[in-house]
């Protein structure tokens, strides 16, 4: 049995400052936090290759200023967008198996984070867009993890990995409304205390609960599987190589408001390659194929819009597009590599 632990104590302190000459306005702002961080944990050796773990661990991210193109003095108002904390729980394996040819790790997961600090985008009332960092009351993941890498016969390695992570807001009332989003579609008047009677409530724009909505850009499921099969050429010196390796995503979107128009879908990607290595493995020549299916997605999507009347977020659809922003591979491409080590 074995005992991991640490802490750790930290002040941060940060500061702005800057003139807005066009409004003739000077800016600036410092602020300081005390922050404690900790992480505690089990270890079980039930033999000398496998091993077992519990942990509990606490997180915090500081406080943060937003100096947006369109900062003035309400902004200045609000700021620092407030610090942001998790809890998580771990619970896992760690394994050699068959006279160490093959490793295994698994694990199950669970945290909470208070706070969460995003990038969100809301409409303005003249159609155009603001991006601005803001605090989400309360999200949770939870999920499970594997890994693992076989040498399945002298020539023959391979590898694998899974990832199942349900992340989902917990708590974030008033979030902001997606572009042409209705009050049938959740997009409604938002009400606080009235500070000076609390039997009355204020309105202050459009907003939506995405409390049980899934987190934006995190997929449900995701796996990668590879391998490489090696062979050397008889008296040559050097050895031929084969290799692949696939990876799958379920769909995301990658807007916290749950726009409709800016999810993708799932995919997956398939690279190829083949070549030769010197027996030194100093040199290493290979021709390769990436994205050989031709299987297109982003890596985000991003709507625009004209003709658009809102407050908040909430208001009468316009003409929509979207900014479709492409990976290196999102589409199919080829070519050759030559490697030297020293």
């Amino acid at each position: 049995m074995g005992l991991v632990g640490g802490y750790r104590r930290n002040l941060q302190k940060i500061d702005y400052s800057f003139r807005n000459y066009s409004a003739g306005l000077n800016f600036g702002k410092h602020d300081q936090e005390w922050s404690n961080t900790g992480k505690a944990g089990l270890q079980y050796k039930w033999t000398p290759d496998i091993m077992t773990y519990a942990t509990m661990s606490t997180g915090y991210k500081g406080q943060a200023y937003d100096l947006v193109s369109t900062f003035n003095a309400k902004e200045a108002a609000l700021m620092p967008v407030p610090h942001e904390t998790a809890h998580s729980y771990e619970v896992g394996i760690k394994s050699s198996l068959f006279d160490r040819r093959m490793y295994l790790n698994f694990d199950v997961f669970n945290t909470n984070y208070h706070g969460f600090q995003t990038s969100i985008t809301s409409a303005l009332p003249d159609g155009t867009f603001l991006t601005y960092l803001q605090s989400v009351g309360q999200l949770r993941t939870r999920g499970a993890e594997m890994d693992m890498a076989l040498k399945a016969t002298s020539h023959l390695t391979l590898n694998a990995s899974y990832a199942y992570t349900r992340a989902t807001v917990v708590k974030f009332d008033g979030a902001p409304c997606f572009n042409g989003q209705t009050a049938a579609q959740g997009c409604v008047p938002v009400t606080t205390p009235n500070p000076a009677d609390p039997t009355q409530t204020l309105t202050g724009g459009n907003g939506q609960n995405l409390a049980g909505k899934p987190l934006n850009n995190v997929p449900l499921n995701k796996f990668d599987i590879g391998g490489e099969y090696d062979q050397r050429l008889g008296a040559l010196p050097f050895s031929g190589f084969l290799s692949f390796d696939t990876r799958f995503q379920s769909a995301v979107n990658f807007s916290l408001s749950r726009d409709p128009r800016t999810v993708q879908g799932a995919y997956g990607i398939s690279n190829f390659s083949a070549g030769i290595n010197d027996n030194n493995d100093h040199y290493r020549v290979s021709v390769f194929v990436d994205n050989a299916f031709n299987n297109h997605y982003a890596v985000s999507i991003a709507n625009s819009l004209s003709g658009f009347a809102a407050s908040g977020g909430g208001g009468t659809a316009g003409l929509y597009g979207s900014t479709w922003t492409p990976a290196r591979d999102s589409f199919r491409y080829y070519g050759a590599r030559v490697d030297v080590k020293f």
